[in-house]
Parts: C-alpha cells; structure tokens; sequence
C-alpha cells in the first residue's frame, strides 16, 4: 500500500490521490514515468517527482522516520506492510489519577513489561522504545501516547497505527475486548480475572499487589496487560 500513497505530497489530498489511480497512475514508479500528469503544473511536477524518488530511497533504507514526517498520521497504517518486522505493540494500565501503572511491549515474539514501583522509569521506557520504528495501540492516539508525553516526556514522533481508527474505517466499533470477541480472540484466564476484579478495574489488582505485597496480583496484571498488547499484535495481522 506504500508505494501506491501520494498523500504526502504536498498539494496531495484523498480525493486527489483517487483520481491518479483512476488515471492509472497507481504507485511511485508510473507517476515517476509521466511527462504530465492532468491538474498538476510541470514546476510541482518537478517537485513531486523529487520527493518519490526520496521516498524510494527512505523505503529502500528502510527509513521510518521520513515516512512519519510526511505522511498524515491518520494514514501511517499505509506503512504497516513494510515496517511490520520492526512494528512493536503497546498498552498500558493506569489508575484514576492517570498515573501509569504497568506498561507492556511486544513484537509478538520477545515482551517487555514496566511496573511502576519496579523498573517503569523514563530511561527504561526509552530504552525499550529504541528498536521500534513503528508503534502500534488501540486508542493511543486519544490515550496512551499523551500519557506517555505527560508523565514521562516521551513524545513519540515515529510512525504510529491506532488500531481503533482502523477498526472503525472498516466498520468495526468498540473497545478492544469487543474486537477480540469479533475477531475470536479468546483470553485464557478471564473468569479468573472477572472474580478478582468485578469492577473491571485492572488497576485494583495494582492496589491489591502494593498493599498486601502478594505477587499473585501482580503476577495477574501483568497477564491481563501482557494479553492486552498480544492481541494487538494478533488483531493488527487481521484489520492490516
């Protein structure tokens, strides 16, 4: 999908990309080929140009970091097949004053988790963000990333897909437990988890864990945030 995207030229909008597909000018490549291209002036042509073949060589470097600068945030999901290999997965947990209790990353193969009290700090979150290129969350954008920005002064700035506005452009609304439900994504452990937690609070089993020193609480928040970012990773292979 990538290198049919012209939306981050300059000038470029939806309804202007559309009419060069259905020009059948359909990715970088024909565009590059063209003398002229209807509505576009040979000075902008010129420029347009320019910056495909910048494109090419960001992708052929496999450059995120131009890609997230050029590119509309609402359409960084554009990139998903071509960083998906270096795409990590990230939810968090916070109690009712917005303060982060547990963070988890993963790639769908190795997981890092952050407890506050533990080892959540800024030098470890950033640490643990270095090797992705491209972050993936459900509400991020509204939720997880200001946060982050607020109480951590990690202001991401790579390429970022929020699931939830990907669901919802192709008709799926909800939270994410109801896109696990749609999808079939099943939880192992959620009576468990509905027995301890009636209020659905999972920052209660937070609580629970620094006030009675049990690591069993612990042990099973960090299972419902580890679930949590996992089936971002699985969703994402199914919405992208």
């Amino acid at each position: 999908m990538l290198r049919n995207t012209f939306l981050h030229l300059p000038g470029i909008a939806a309804k202007k990309e559309t009419t060069l597909w259905q020009q059948g000018i359909k990715d970088w490549d024909s565009f590059i080929d063209q003398e002229r291209v209807p509505g576009i002036g040979q000075k902008r042509l010129i420029l347009h140009k320019r910056l495909l073949r910048a494109s090419k060589e960001a992708l052929l470097a496999h450059d995120a970091e131009h890609f997230a600068k050029h590119l509309p945030p609402a359409e960084h999901h554009r990139c998903f097949d071509e960083f998906k290999e270096e795409a990590w997965y990230l939810d968090l947990e916070a109690d009712s004053n917005g303060d982060i209790t547990v963070i988890t990353l993963t790639d769908g193969l190795e997981t890092r988790t952050l407890v506050r009290g533990a080892n959540l700090h800024e030098e470890e979150l950033r640490r643990s963000l270095k090797d992705a290129k491209l972050l993936v969350t459900y509400n991020g954008g509204a939720y997880d990333l200001p946060l982050l920005r607020k109480r951590y002064g990690i202001d991401w700035q790579g390429l970022h897909v929020d699931l939830k506005t990907v669901a919802a452009r192709k008709g799926h609304e909800g939270g994410l437990k109801e896109l696990e439900k749609e999808f079939g994504i099943t939880r192992d452990y959620e009576e468990r988890l509905r027995v301890l937690i009636k209020s659905g609070d999972p920052s209660l089993l937070y609580r629970m864990w620094r006030g009675s020193g049990d690591d069993h609480y612990l042990e099973l928040l960090l299972e419902y945030n580890e679930a949590d970012a996992y089936h971002l990773y699985l969703l994402a292979r199914k919405l992208l």
